[in-house]
């Protein structure tokens, strides 16, 4: 926010009504720390894996881009 798109003002009533944070708030703070590092864990993997992935060969670049006709 506040980039010149959007002001700081505009955001501040969805900030308030954040419902994520409204339901976080419900949890005890044993089980949000679970769930956030179970979240976090899950995210790593997934950073992990994408990483070792090999890089795409050029010449398919366009591939599933285009109708074939």
């Amino acid at each position: 926010y506040d980039t010149g798109y959007r002001s700081l003002d505009e955001a501040a009533p969805w900030k308030k009504n954040d419902q994520v944070a409204r339901l976080a708030a419900m949890i005890d703070d044993a089980e949000r720390t679970a769930m956030d590092a179970e979240i976090e864990k899950e995210i790593d993997d997934a950073v992990e894996w994408a990483l070792a992935q090999p890089h795409p060969e050029p010449g398919t670049l366009e591939d599933n881009v285009y109708e074939q006709t």
